[in-house]
């Protein structure tokens, strides 16, 4: 028995497909959300960071806007 098929059969997608088309969509935020799971899991804790020098670096770059900000040019030591 051969059954008819009609343009509304073809234009309606499956439930499968329907499915299968919001599995791509959301595939790369799950993607990210993992990753970013998986570094904060492995992430170090207790300021056990291995770089020791991080805070000298954003010391001096505050220390740069200060002194920009100050205006003093004649006098940077003061």
């Amino acid at each position: 028995m051969v059954s008819r098929v009609t343009f509304d059969d073809l234009a309606r997608p499956s439930r499968g497909a329907a499915w299968l088309r919001l599995a791509r969509r959301l595939a790369p935020a799950v993607l990210i959300l993992a990753a970013c799971a998986a570094l904060l899991a492995t992430a170090p804790v207790g300021y056990d960071f291995s770089w020791s020098d991080a805070p000298r670096h954003a010391l001096n770059g505050i220390l740069i806007k200060g002194f920009i900000v100050a205006h003093s040019w004649h006098d940077p030591v003061g």
